[in-house]
């Protein structure tokens, strides 16, 4: 028997995972559906991901913030996954201006970056600006949801390996700052299966001016900070900088031999 082909999308927050969720909708409609546990904290497994998947006969397209690796699988599924990683100063600037503003109602922040990078760090490791990402890909064990939380260099270096790993050998994946580059290496490797998805490109919940180069967006974002504030948000995200790096130089890899045949 054919195994069911669905896509999941990792919703990681401020990856342009609005604008891909909206692709997905706008595609399927009610055969598109978000998964997510009531507190916002949680993640769910590649187990509990897959019996959800499997409980949802009639839909094509899944989308979750909390789902972590491995990709669900088994006899009856075969899952394609979308992700989109992004520069971790980018997407903590971008992260400050949604919950800061947009959220908020006001036409400006309700406090400076600065502000909103002290009250975050408050918490080690447990916000959405300190190697977020690096974290969120790095488990490894299908049924549970460990996060390499423990500090240290050994569970680090563990984590960002198994982030680095995961990526790797899912084979796609897209980057915020190529984000057009992205949808078109996402049609590459989906339109065959699946051929109703229209890969429309979307800029949902975009605050920042797209015409810039990220080089552009960290030094701007550089500017408006103190020394002390930027060096320790660098300093707490020297993971998902290293993380990152690492995907764009696979990204671009990837890109070239999937469209321009290289």
């Amino acid at each position: 028997m054919a195994k069911r082909k669905v896509i999941l999308h990792y919703h990681i927050f401020k990856n342009a995972g609005t604008s891909v969720d909206r692709m997905l909708e706008q595609s399927y409609g009610n055969c598109w559906l978000n998964y997510d546990k009531s507190e916002s904290g949680e993640k769910i497994s590649a187990f509990e991901m897959e019996a959800f998947i499997l409980d949802h006969h009639d839909v094509v397209a899944f989308s979750s913030h909390q789902v972590v690796p491995p990709l669900p699988s088994s006899r009856f599924l075969k899952v394609f996954p979308i992700i989109v990683l992004r520069h971790p100063i980018d997407r903590a600037y971008s992260a400050y201006l949604f919950e800061w503003k947009k959220q908020q109602g006001n036409g400006i922040p309700i406090g400076t970056f600065a502000d909103y990078i002290a009250e975050k760090f408050q918490f080690f490791r447990k916000n959405a600006i300190e190697d977020f990402q690096t974290f969120h890909l790095a488990n490894q064990d299908y049924h549970s949801t460990s996060t390499f939380l423990s500090e240290g260099l050994t569970k680090d270096e563990e984590a960002l390996k198994s982030a680095r790993q995961f990526l790797a050998q899912v084979g796609y994946f897209g980057i915020v700052d190529c984000y057009t580059e992205s949808l078109r290496l996402f049609k590459k490797m989906l339109s065959t299966e699946f051929p109703d998805l229209v890969f429309d490109e979307y800029h949902e919940n975009m605050l920042q001016d797209k015409g810039l180069s990220i080089c552009d967006k960290v030094a701007y974002i550089k500017g408006i900070l103190d020394e002390v504030s930027y060096t320790s948000l660098v300093m707490r995200n020297q993971l998902d900088l290293r993380l990152y790096e690492y995907s764009l130089g696979l990204f671009y890899k990837i890109y070239s031999t999937k469209i321009k045949g290289k």
